[in-house]
């Protein structure tokens, strides 16, 4: 189980609050991005209307996701 599995595998998607919360509606995809201010990196967290979650932090100097291990 990877780090964003083990932390919403308990959880259930309320998709009518995700836009409460700032996440954008693009095509099948709830899309939240945020500047993290101490670092000015970006965090990405995108959810599927099929309930698959992906969460990135990505350098916007260069575009890439910094990978965790």
């Amino acid at each position: 189980m990877d780090m964003v599995e083990n932390i919403f595998h308990k959880r259930k998607i309320v998709y009518s609050k995700l836009i409460t919360y700032g996440f954008l509606k693009e095509g099948h995809e709830y899309v939240f991005k945020k500047k993290l201010s101490q670092s000015g990196l970006i965090m990405s967290v995108v959810i599927l209307d099929t309930g698959q979650i992906t969460a990135q932090v990505i350098d916007p100097s260069t575009n890439d996701p910094i990978l965790y291990i």
